[in-house]
């Protein structure tokens, strides 16, 4: 039931923010979160990082794939991440908070190939928590709020701070 999200206001270079609110009966027993980033991402529960690594996902080569033996099917390979997440989530109201940039996916500042660009930054994760009364997933969907920092973020040359505005939409 996952589905891809991104902002409608995406700005080139801009940094996505996508943050999902939701409410546990109780402390999970058990907690798994997995996520795929087009472009890098940094992903938080409740304020605290699901893990200490930067630049994730692995570098992965987003050019449609025609050679049969690699496709099996799939014309597309996206890298994703799973991560226990236990220990983040409490009983209540909990937060995700995800941040998207172009990395490998959306790269307008290469100099040898300025239009590598596969599409806007975009996201899909699902979070399944084993609590005392069953298990309860939640998704990415429409309900995920999301905004566009002016901050630009480019795979070469880096963070530019242009103000701290965003736009919010549904």
């Amino acid at each position: 039931g996952a589905k891809w999200i991104t902002p409608s206001a995406i700005k080139n270079g801009g940094v996505c923010i996508f943050e999902k609110e939701f409410h546990l009966p109780s402390k999970p027993m058990q907690a798994r979160l997995i996520v795929c980033g087009l472009g890098f991402y940094d992903g938080k529960i409740n304020a605290k990082r699901v893990d200490g690594y930067y630049f994730k996902p692995n570098f992965t080569d987003y050019k449609k794939r025609t050679e049969p033996s690699l496709t099996e099917g799939n014309d597309y390979f996206a890298v994703y991440n799973t991560y226990d997440v236990t220990e983040l989530l409490c009983e209540g109201q909990n937060t995700m908070q995800f941040r998207v940039a172009g990395g490998f996916y959306n790269n307008t500042d290469k100099r040898d190939a300025p239009n590598w660009k596969y599409g806007d930054e975009r996201l899909i994760f699902a979070l399944t928590a084993q609590c005392e009364d069953g298990t309860h997933t939640i998704v990415s969907d429409e309900s995920c709020l999301s905004a566009v920092l002016k901050t630009k973020s480019t795979l070469f040359l880096g963070d530019r701070v242009a103000c701290t505005e965003s736009v919010r939409t549904l």
